[in-house]
């Protein structure tokens, strides 16, 4: 690593943990001043006659508090290293990102092989941050490629296996590829243009590859590019 490099790193982690601290202010305010009015239409609703429509409400509600433990949940601060089952993170990341996929018109595929344990050990926020960058990466791809997807399914697809010792995570768009992906992970390179740092996938490998023990790797495709985690299994 350079020292430029290293720098950049260091700068990024301390930002990072101020933007999730600040965050995770932010969420807890929200979630107590949304969870009181929920309960409080949750109480009256369940005292109206068993119509279908309060049936509909009471599942939206229901829906609105899921919603809030899992948003909580993401934002939990974790100090250090942790046990944790890679589908299930991936699976909350997705529910969180739902409304940003939503947004932007884009279908996300999940296929998970089953395995004995798809469990790793690591930093679990870091993890998750990691592969929210590289969908975020994606979802940015699809958006300059296709902002017209009326006849195209702008999609990112997911596989998650074990592949020898290792949990297997690949992210594939139809986004067009990566000019220069061999620089993909170079500190400061984007393709983004002007506003971007040029970070999120560099500090997304060193996530990976000094933080979890695992690899990634990047390559084109036909019509996108894809992105390949391996982290080790752990091992009890």
């Amino acid at each position: 690593d350079t020292a430029l490099e290293k720098l950049a790193e260091s700068e990024q982690t301390i930002q990072n943990r101020k933007k999730m601290s600040d965050i995770e202010r932010i969420t807890d305010a929200m979630s107590q001043k949304i969870a009181k009015p929920l309960s409080y239409m949750k109480n009256s609703i369940q005292k109206m006659e068993n119509s279908e429509t309060a049936k509909e409400q009471l599942a939206l509600i229901a829906e609105m508090e899921q919603y809030l433990d899992e948003v909580n949940s993401y934002f939990r601060k974790y100090d250090g290293k942790e046990v944790f089952d890679v589908s299930e993170e991936i699976q909350a990341l997705l529910y969180i990102m739902r409304s940003h996929l939503k947004q932007n018109d884009i279908k996300v595929y999940l296929t998970e092989k089953e395995a004995v344990s798809m469990e790793v050990f690591g930093y679990r926020g870091e993890f998750k941050q990691a592969l929210m960058n590289i969908i975020t990466n994606s979802v940015d791809a699809l958006k300059v490629k296709h902002p017209d997807s009326v006849d195209f399914e702008a999609a990112v697809r997911i596989n998650v296996e074990v592949d020898g010792g290792n949990v297997r995570v690949e992210v594939t768009d139809n986004g067009g590829g990566i000019d220069n992906i061999a620089r993909i992970f170079d500190s400061g390179y984007t393709t983004k243009g002007s506003g971007y740092s040029g970070l999120g996938l560099f500090i997304t490998k060193n996530i990976i590859e000094k933080h979890m023990n695992g690899r990634i790797y990047a390559h084109n495709t036909d019509d996108g590019a894809s992105f390949i985690i391996l982290v080790p299994v752990f091992q009890s």
